[in-house]
């Protein structure tokens, strides 16, 4: 299931990139497999540059963006070399497009295993006008996405080997979220790590100012339908440790506090793909747990949403 052949590693040669091709390097060590390192030049920078009142040429456009992909391109030759030295097989890529779109159909094309991605952890204002490429690879990558936030809780040591102990899986019993339980025992199984499933009742869904009584008295019976839920799976997971947790609150900042004090080395989540406005004003809770993690998050597309 996890056999991590095909590994896509976007860049934009910041340090934080870095942080996310050690991990690259360390899967494809792992696996024997191959890196494809890519960087998009963002055509928009340049599509819609200019000053008012001074009209920008097709040709000044196309001889910009052919100047700025050539200097990408020097920069991966140096990047792809280095890597070389501790990787088998890498391949660099510089396209020229829009950065999450075309990396997600580069991953489509190579029948990517897995896209590692470093993620700036933006939040507020900036995140909301600007957007980030890594929140929208995360919805529209069709391989599992591995997400670096430095610094961070690291499970990959300096020479490429990888320590993987602590594997938290959360669930909200959706056939969404569940398919991500098969998906982190195997990892488990592979590294000899344990796995903790976890539930957060969310308190957000209890309006105790309209219903006194009933959110009162639902909380409890909705922790214990959990529990007994949680270790339904976990007796279902073989070969594996497995653990279960309940906790009430606001799910990401929960599980932000969980992944902390448990020292936990890994999440792994699945993505419902949300888009538009529904995404917008209601947001995400896997993207805010990888926003708020102190540690990688692997997030996955559930199959059977895949066309």
């Amino acid at each position: 299931m996890n056999d991590f052949k095909i590994i896509l590693c976007p860049t934009d040669f910041s340090v934080y990139s870095e942080y996310a091709m050690r991990y690259a390097q360390a899967f494809a060590k792992q696996s024997g497999g191959k890196i494809h390192f890519v960087h998009v030049v963002d055509s928009r920078a340049v599509e819609g540059g200019g000053v008012e009142g001074i009209y920008i040429t097709k040709a000044d456009v196309d001889a910009t963006l052919s100047a700025v992909k050539e200097h990408a391109e020097a920069k991966m030759e140096h990047v792809t070399r280095k890597a070389k030295y501790s990787s088998a097989d890498v391949e660099g890529h510089v396209i020229v497009g829009i950065p999450a779109v075309d990396i997600a159909k580069l991953a489509g094309d190579l029948k990517a295993d897995l896209v590692v991605i470093s993620t700036h952890g933006r939040t507020g204002l900036d995140r909301l006008i600007l957007g980030s490429t890594c929140d929208k690879i995360l919805r529209t990558s069709p391989a599992p996405v591995l997400a670096i936030k430095h610094p961070e809780h690291e499970f990959v040591e300096s020479d490429k080997t990888i320590h993987l102990k602590k594997v938290l899986v959360p669930c909200d019993f959706s056939s969404f979220s569940r398919e991500a339980v098969p998906y982190a025992a195997d990892l488990c199984r592979k590294f000899g790590a344990s796995m903790t499933l976890a539930h957060v009742v969310d308190t957000w869904l209890d309006y105790p100012e309209f219903t006194p009584t009933i959110a009162v008295n639902n909380t409890p019976n909705l922790t214990r339908a959990a529990k007994e839920s949680l270790e339904t799976l976990a007796k279902e997971q073989q070969d594996v440790k497995v653990e279960v947790a309940v906790t009430v609150g606001v799910p990401h900042r929960v599980l932000a506090d969980m992944i902390k004090i448990d020292n936990v080395d890994l999440v792994v989540m699945t993505t419902h793909g949300r888009s538009a406005l529904a995404h917008l004003l209601l947001g995400s809770v896997t993207e805010k747990v990888v926003r708020h993690s102190s540690c990688p998050v692997l997030v996955i597309h559930p199959r059977h949403q895949e066309k």
